[in-house]
């Protein structure tokens, strides 16, 4: 195998993000998907633009908006109350509909442009919503393997506060989190496995989680590599998001000071700032997740043919090589 082969398959992956923004779509939905867990990359997003809805709480606090505030004193405000309601809900569903159909739209179009060699974006989604329920499931599954994985973190924390001042209890937190994310790889892993055999090779869940559970054994050092490499992608990507957020901020906040000074209204001027930057890290979020998940789908291709070789294991054997 090419030494290479991590960076054909970045490269690859990058090539089809950037020809095809249509995808960074998908891609700003299954972010929330992404690799980790759906809430904890939700909070993430929005942790990055702590500042701005920080601003927005202050802003809320003020008799500035543009609608009244509704109170139950009539039917018809209880009426409009329940509307209110109920399109919140079908927004929620709407929006976690799009999280889990986006996840699969992506990995459909990896397989139209790297096996098919065509692009189509309506083809791509209408062959992963044929999968919607399977990748469901499987997000069901993996949201509990992670909650397990945490509450085994969270238990082992309990037991080193106990006894503050004994050796044991902190080599069993080391120990510990290192099994519980060695085991947290595991379980990232082999459910995007699972999720390529489902979209890709149009396989049922059981039958896929069968499969991934083979493929990461036979490939787990190479995941492991390729899952550090991602690793340093997220650091970078974060550092990006964060840049493109103060980049924007200072002619943003700018703005708003001039347009207070005209309009005397701050409200709409807040809410339009928190749009632009909320908007733009969306945007920085949805080109990484796009290229992940294309790099995932180039991966997955070269481990079921049996291409990949851990680095490790062929730096040792190019050493015993030499050494005969």
């Amino acid at each position: 195998m090419s030494q290479k082969l991590y960076r054909h398959v970045l490269r690859d992956a990058w090539s089809v993000t950037w020809r095809h923004p249509a995808l960074w779509i998908f891609g700003a939905f299954a972010l929330f998907m992404g690799q980790s867990q759906f809430f904890y990359s939700l909070g993430g997003l929005f942790k990055i633009t702590s500042l701005g809805t920080s601003a927005a709480t202050i802003a809320s606090q003020s008799r500035e908006w543009f609608l009244p505030v509704i109170s139950p004193n009539s039917w018809l405000q209880v009426f409009f109350g329940l509307i209110i309601s109920f399109g919140c809900i079908a927004l929620l569903g709407i929006f976690s509909f799009m999280v889990v159909q986006a996840q699969g739209a992506i990995m459909s179009a990896g397989d139209f442009v790297f096996r098919k060699r065509l692009y189509s974006f309506k083809a791509s989604w209408h062959a992963a919503l044929e999968h919607f329920w399977s990748v469901l499931g499987l997000l069901i599954i993996k949201v509990i393997a992670a909650a397990l994985i945490a509450t085994g973190i969270y238990s082992i924390q309990n037991v080193v506060g106990t006894v503050p001042h004994a050796w044991w209890p902190k080599f069993l937190f080391i120990f510990g989190f290192v099994v519980l994310a060695l085991a947290d790889i595991m379980v990232t892993f082999i459910a995007l496995y699972a999720t390529c055999y489902i979209v890709l090779e149009k396989q049922r869940i059981s039958s896929a989680i069968n499969h991934a559970c083979s493929l990461f054994a036979r490939h787990w050092l190479a995941s492991i590599e390729i899952g550090v490499i991602f690793l340093v992608a997220n650091v970078v990507m974060a550092f990006v998001a964060n840049l493109v957020f103060a980049i924007l901020f200072v002619p943003l906040l700018y703005f708003a000071v001039l347009m207070k000074a005209a309009t005397g209204l701050l409200l709409p001027i807040v809410a339009i700032n928190l749009i632009i930057l909320f908007g733009a890290v969306w945007t920085v979020a949805a080109i990484y997740t796009t290229w992940f998940y294309m790099s995932v789908v180039i991966l997955f291709d070269h481990m079921v043919s049996d291409t990949p070789v851990s680095k490790v294991i062929r730096f040792l054997q190019h050493i015993v090589a030499r050494r005969s």
